[in-house]
This record gives C-alpha cells, structure tokens and sequence, in this order.
C-alpha cells in the first residue's frame, strides 16, 4: 500500500504542477486558489458600482467588503488603466480627472470620447437645454417649478475643444461632431449646432471607443484583485456609463421641434432637412453601435425625428399604437408633398428599426444577458468543493501517517482532527461563499434586466438545467468524506482492525480520484471560459450583431 500511497501523492502533485504550467487553466486555477483563500469575486465591483454593503441581500450578511483605496491601480502607468481609474471617481472629481488625460494625452481618441461622454451630467455640467421646445414637441406642459439649469458654459467649451480634436483626429467618425452638437445647443449656439449636426450626419461610421474603458477596467481589477475571469468581466462591461444618450436624444427632440417650427413657416426644405440629419445619425447609431443601448437610441431619434410634420398635433395613445401612427402620418406628409424618395428612405430605416427592436427582445442570445452569468459561479462552487474535499482527504491521509508519532491510545484522535479542521475549513468557506452569494444576488438583478421579456422564461429554462447539474455535483462531493469515513469505521468495527491504519491505506488514492475530477472539471471550465471569453470580444464589439447570429438573423443594415 505504501506504494499505492505514494503512486496517489506524485499523481496528485503532478495534476497541480500541470494545471499551474498549461496556459489554459492556469488562470481558472489562480481564480479558485484566490476564490479558495477568502478573497471577495466581486464585493469592491459592487461599491465601485455605488451599491452599500448593507442594502445588498440578507441585510449584508457576509465578509466585509473592504473599501480602502488600493494604489496598485492609481500607480499604473498604462494609459487604458488611468482612464478607467478617472471613470472610477465621481462628480467633479472625475471631469478634473478627465481633463487632466486629456492636457497629457491631446492625440487619443478614447480619452476625448470619454470626456464628452462624461460631459453630460456625469462629471461636466452639459446639457441640451432648450426644454421648452422639447416640452413643445411632446405637448407636454413644463413643470410648474421648473428645475434651474445646471448646465455650465465652461463645461461645454471643454467639451467642445475635445469634440474639434477628436473630429481632427478622426474625421470619418460621426461621435465627435454629434458631441459637439450637443454642447453648441448647451451653450444657445443653434446654428452652429445644426451644422455640427449635418456633418455627423455625413459621416459614414459610428464610434464610441468604449473598449478602451473596458479593457481598463479588466486591467484595473487585474491589478487590484488578481486574476479575473469571465463573470467579473461581465460585470465589468455591464457596468460602463453611457449618460450622453439622454443628451443625444434630447438633441434628436430640440432639432425636431426646430424642423417643425420651420416647416410651420413655410419653410419645407429646412423643416425636412433637419429631420433627415436627424433620423441619419440615429441610424447610424442603430446599425453601428456596440451596445444594445446605442442601438436602442438610435432608433429612439429616428422615431422622434417623425414628429408633428408641419405642426400636426401630438399623438395621445399607447406607445406601440402611437408609433405606428406616427409612422403612417409621416409617411402620408412626405408623399404629400412630393418626397417619394425621401419616403422610401425613410420607410426602409423604420423596417430596420422594428427587426431590430425584435432582435433585443432575445438578450438571453447575448453574454450580458444573464445565462452564462448565472451559471458560473455554480461551476467555481463545484470546483471549490471538490478541491475542498480532496484536501480534507490529503489532510486525513496526512495525519494517519503521523499515528505512530501519535501513539496507541492517541492514534484515533488523527481522523477526528482531521474532521475537525475540514468542520472549521468548512465554515470559513461557507462564510466566504455567502459573501460571494450575498453579491452575486445584488447583481443578478441588473444583470437580468437585460434580459428581453419575450426570453425570460427560456433564459431562466438554460440557468436550472445547468445549475441542478452543479448543485448537484457539489452535494455528492461533500458527501463524500462523510460517506467515506462512514464506510471506513464501518469496516473496522466489522473486522476489527485499525481505522487509522485503514484510512492511511486509502485516503490519498480516493483524494487522487477526487483530484483527477477537479482537473477535469476545471479544464472544462477553462473551455468554456475561452469560448465566452470569445463572445465577451464580440459583444464589445457588436452586442445586436452577436445576438442576430446567435438567433440565426443579420443584424439590420440600409444601404
């Protein structure tokens, strides 16, 4: 048996040894070891996210999540990392922040588009203005306490010098110009605005640059927290700002009201211009931009940009029926007056808007929609029990080995310390996975609000096939020692023999089954990592066009 031992300990060294060497789970093995040691997934993911612990679920239950400032990030001299460290701060702090990239890195576009982004009421003081024109293309009346502007003059001119450097830098780019839009209308230059508007409308492409952010914010938790996997690299892309949409869409609302105020006038050509300008940016940014969101957006100015022709009154019904009709108005107010063609254009970028409103619906296709989220901790829980239970067995192993330095009347006390410290092993490890527990619940919320209503019940289908699988892996793994220890004092009350001696002859082989089990479950882990890894890269890239393959579609484009 001594040989059989000794065969079990080198497999059992030597699976670690290659698990640690092979570049495919080496990463999955560092997450588990610092899973494994007590070190929070994603506790500090969630303050940085502005969420406290004790509104969390079970009243905060759970290790506490530090919040001391780490300087292994703030030193980094990486330019992505710096970028994310000043998305990370907040309020006024974040817009000095922003500048200061900007004074010291005046050639990157990431940082110009950020700094415009977070120009809209995230850091900077930006905003459209104009309400009452918004105000009078919805019919709505203003609120009898209207709020005082907030907007800040110097802010904008800010934004404005980035959005001319970022036009010079990238010229073929409609962002920084639709940005700059957005400030010129801040500060009531609307004429400047609307040709700052036309010449996004120009241009052919759409680009935000949020990969950048993201892949600094994948660096930043590197640097913070070690080795991150696909879970906290969702939560770290599901978290990114995108507050110049509402801004982007009060600008498609001020335009719009100007077009209509125009062609009230008589002033048909002006009128329809500014709205094609409009709906022309809008779908740009449906067909081209990363996120869902953008997506979204960009239909939503589409949409806007039909409203009121020549001053018809606002439509008051549901929002699919109101949709529909003011599609149809529209369509009947371009034909009226002799734009055939322009109705055509028009009609096929509504068809593009409805395909791809229909395609958001099935967000369960997309990583960030919840599925492939939901089920990886299972599977970390499933790997941390069997490397729980193949060290309690190596301990037990261990320790039966040092029963003759024990002596005869000691020598059963080796399994019931064993037992012992698997029992305070155990609750440490039950401690850390409610922590665990306690933040993944504070986020499956968000992240399943993603989730379109139509792909609920399917999403939610996918999640308990996989994780009956894993509980139920993991309730078998921690039987196991109990089971085993049961059998072993079973069979030495039968035959009379040493239970210590017993489990000294077949602790370390079981542990080494039970090892060989965990490298099999991690590789597959890894396996999957890659290919979610994989789809993470494409989702940044193209969130609707991922999804429409997943779903076998194209994403909608008009020529």
């Amino acid at each position: 048996m001594r040989r059989v031992n000794l065969l079990a300990a080198s497999a059992i060294a030597a699976m670690f040894v290659v698990l640690s060497l092979v570049p495919l789970t080496r990463t999955a093995l560092r997450f588990d070891m610092q899973l494994a040691a007590g070190k929070p997934i994603l506790g500090r993911m969630l303050v940085d996210l502005g969420l406290k612990q004790e509104d969390m679920p079970f009243g905060g239950m759970g290790p506490a999540i530090s919040t001391t400032p780490d300087t292994r990030a703030a030193d980094s001299p990486e330019l992505p990392v710096r970028l994310a460290n000043a998305m990370q701060l907040s309020g006024r702090v974040k817009w000095g922040a922003l500048q200061k990239l900007v004074a010291e890195f005046p050639e990157n576009l990431a940082v110009h588009a950020a700094l415009a982004r977070i120009a809209c009421k995230n850091g900077g003081s930006v905003g459209v203005g104009h309400d009452a024109e918004q105000y009078e293309l919805l019919a709505s009346p203003p609120p009898s306490s209207p709020t005082k502007s907030s907007a800040n003059p110097d802010d904008a001119r800010v934004m404005l010098r980035s959005c001319e450097s970022g036009e010079r830098l990238a010229p073929d780019n409609a962002y920084f110009p639709a940005m700059a839009a957005i400030a010129h209308f801040s500060l009531n230059n609307d004429t400047e605005a609307r040709a700052a508007l036309h010449r996004a409308a120009q241009k052919p492409r759409w680009q935000e640059y949020l990969d950048v952010e993201a892949a600094g914010r994948v660096r930043r938790a590197e640097l913070l927290f070690g080795p991150q996997n696909t879970l906290t690299k969702t939560v770290v892309y599901a978290s990114i700002l995108f507050p110049h949409y509402a801004a982007l869409r009060g600008m498609a609302r001020v335009v719009t009201a100007q077009a209509m105020h125009a062609e009230q006038s008589g002033d048909f050509k002006t009128g329809l211009a500014l709205r094609h300008d409009t709906a022309q940016l809008g779908a740009k940014m449906r067909e081209q931009s990363s996120s869902l969101i953008g997506s979204l957006v960009g239909t939503a100015m589409i949409r806007v940009a039909e409203g009121r022709p020549g001053g018809a009154p606002a439509l008051k019904a549901d929002e699919e029926s109101k949709s529909k009709e003011t599609e149809t108005r529209f369509l009947a107010y371009l034909a009226a007056n002799g734009q055939a063609a322009e109705a055509a254009w028009w009609q096929k970028q509504l068809v593009a808007c409805d395909e791809s409103r229909a395609m958001v619906k099935h967000t369960d296709a997309s990583v960030l929609g919840g599925t492939a989220f939901f089920a990886t901790p299972w599977k970390l829980l499933a790997n941390l029990a069997l490397l729980s239970v193949a060290s309690l067995l190596c301990i037990l192993g261990g320790l039966a080995f040092l029963q003759p330095w024990l002596g005869r009347k000691t020598q059963h006390l080796a399994p019931v310390i064993a037992v012992a410290a698997f029992m305070v092993i155990l609750s440490g490890a039950a401690w850390q996975s409610l922590g665990n527990c306690r933040d993944f619940m504070a986020l499956s919320g968000l992240i399943q609000g993603l989730s379109g209503s139509e792909s609920v019940d399917t999403t939610w289908s996918v999640i308990k096939q996989t994780i009956q699988g894993e509980i139920s892996l993991i309730v078998l793994v921690l039987l196991t020692p109990f089971v085993y220890l049961a059998t072993v004092a079973f069979q030495t009350l039968k035959k009379r023999g040493s239970l210590t001696a017993r489990i000294r002859q077949t602790a370390l082989p079981l542990a080494a089954v039970l090892t060989l089990a965990y490298a099999v479950h991690l590789t597959a882990f890894a396996l999957r990592e890659r290919v979610i890894e994989r789809q993470l890269r494409q989702v940044l890239t193209h969130e609707g066009r991922f999804i429409a393959a997943q779903i076998g579609k194209e994403w909608p484009t008009v020529p």
